[in-house]
């Protein structure tokens, strides 16, 4: 039987012998081909889509309401879309479903991790947006939204 040995450029060598291989098979094994490791090649990767870039102004204090919309998710236009309807305020478990969710706990994904977190790189106050306030009516807690004085500049 012949000896196939195979030097890679790092110095490890791997050496083959007494091997029953058709021409066929060393020729793939030589070649890199996607039965060499037992792996299949990977699929290439979807390119990144990139949202567009978004001014934010530097040592500027000043609520930049406009770059604060644009950087919104669709999720937090909607929020403040639905806001803006109610003047007087919107309980918080009628609120959720006009905003496309389940249950009302979930408006805190919304208002926290997506409002808060751009609003202090835009220098915007939410509390200007938008307020909330708890009540608790016999025994039972009660969140109200209410648009804030601001939120005609968040168009």
């Amino acid at each position: 039987m012949a000896k196939i040995t195979i030097r890679k450029a790092n110095g490890d060598s791997i050496e083959i012998s007494d091997a029953n291989l058709t021409d066929e098979q060393i020729l793939q094994f030589l070649s890199g081909g996607s039965q060499n490791n037992g792996h299949a090649p990977s699929a290439p990767k979807a390119p990144r889509v990139r949202k567009s870039p978004v001014s934010m102004r530097i040592n500027d204090d000043t609520p930049d309401y406009a770059g604060f919309k644009k950087a919104l998710s669709d999720s937090g236009r909607k929020f403040i879309e639905v806001i803006r309807q109610y003047p007087n305020g919107i309980v918080a478990d009628e609120f959720a479903p006009k905003i496309g969710l389940q249950n009302a706990v979930q408006i805190g994904g919304i208002t926290g991790g997506g409002l808060s977190k751009l609003a202090s790189r835009f220098h915007v106050n939410l509390d200007d947006v938008y307020t909330s306030e708890k009540k608790f009516e016999n025994g039972m807690r009660r969140t109200i939204y209410r648009p804030g004085k601001d939120i005609s500049k968040v168009q």
